[in-house]
């Protein structure tokens, strides 16, 4: 739990006013659900508590914004995601690139796309939630714990 949240127990508040409405966006946390209020209010339900924090942004009304300002690390994985699979994608291309077009034209074959060119929304996928994971824990452990 971070500093700026607040655990509730069910026994106190068994359900939330009508309101709160279930939401995909933000991170779950290991939560059941999680919901969205008024002024950027959100509640993870667990199994026998609710926790709640406001947002600074709010993700329904500014993404970029509430990236930018509470979730800078997942900003950060997506940049050095696409950094990366770029990097990777425009090195095998470009690799031989001459020689690679002169044979295949001599051989009468056509340029086959390569394995990280083939998987590259994949790879970018995977290096993003995998940095994303990394980048949140490091920000918990630097900021929350």
């Amino acid at each position: 739990m971070n500093s700026n949240e607040v655990r509730i127990s069910k026994e106190i508040l068994s359900s939330l006013p009508e309101e709160y409405k279930e939401t995909p966006l933000g991170d779950k946390k290991g939560a059941q659900r999680q919901y969205r209020g008024s002024s950027g209010t959100h509640v993870r339900e667990y199994e026998e508590s609710f926790t709640v924090h406001i947002d600074k942004v709010d993700p329904r009304r500014d993404v970029m914004g509430h990236l930018l300002v509470d979730s800078p690390e997942s900003m950060i994985a997506f940049g050095a995601s696409l950094f990366l699979v770029g990097r990777a994608v425009s090195r095998t291309s470009s690799k031989h690139r001459f020689a690679k077009c002169h044979d295949d034209v001599l051989e009468g074959r056509r340029n086959r796309p390569s394995f990280v060119g083939l998987f590259g929304f994949p790879l970018f996928l995977a290096s993003f939630f995998s940095l994303n994971a990394i980048l949140r824990r490091i920000k918990y452990l630097l900021f929350y714990h």
